[in-house]
């Protein structure tokens, strides 16, 4: 079992006990989702056996020196930096959260990432063009249809950020 750990900076707990309890279970982490992603690292806890085993179709020299320092420099230097960023954006998550739901119609799914999945009873298409036109960007699957229609995801940002994302969307809702 592969358990997916690449947002866990901003989840209240980890699966570590899970590896350590059964042997079939192997977890994947990265620093793309703590201000990394052009870093491009990411790393698997496993044990040896599996490790030896992927290595066989590993790619020789898969990771450039330069990657291998600053990604080593980011996680010997920069813990303290990166939890705080973190802490802040679990804050926002959940300042966000209850914001959203004092609004009416609108629906936020429990989120353990730095984003949150917002359903509103009008379409997300509209929603989205309306944000967009107030200079807000967001992600919207309503072009998939079927229960995404009405879904946005929303990314974590500064509490600035997301006081103007509120605002445009109260707007958005009102229109």
């Amino acid at each position: 079992m592969v358990i997916d750990e690449a947002y866990i900076a901003y989840a209240d707990r980890d699966q570590l006990e899970a590896y350590r309890k059964y042997e079939n279970v192997a977890i994947l982490r990265t620093l793309s989702k703590v201000g990394f992603a052009a870093l491009r690292l990411g790393w698997l806890i496993a044990r040896p056996e599996l490790v030896r085993e992927l290595d066989k179709a590993r790619l020789p020299y898969n990771l450039s020196t330069l990657t291998q320092r600053l990604g080593t420099h980011a996680l010997e230097h920069l813990g303290d930096e990166m939890a705080a960023i973190a802490s802040t954006v679990r804050a926002e998550r959940e300042r966000l959260s209850l914001e959203l739901a004092r609004l009416g119609g609108v629906v936020v799914t429990p989120s353990q990432a730095n984003f949150l999945w917002i359903r509103s009873e009008k379409p997300a298409g509209e929603v989205f063009e309306s944000l967009k036109a107030r200079g807000v960007l967001t992600r919207s699957f309503h072009a998939r249809g079927g229960r995404l229609a009405h879904q946005l995801r929303v990314t974590i940002g500064t509490r600035a950020e997301n006081d103007a994302f509120l605002q445009a969307f109260s707007a958005a809702l009102s229109h």
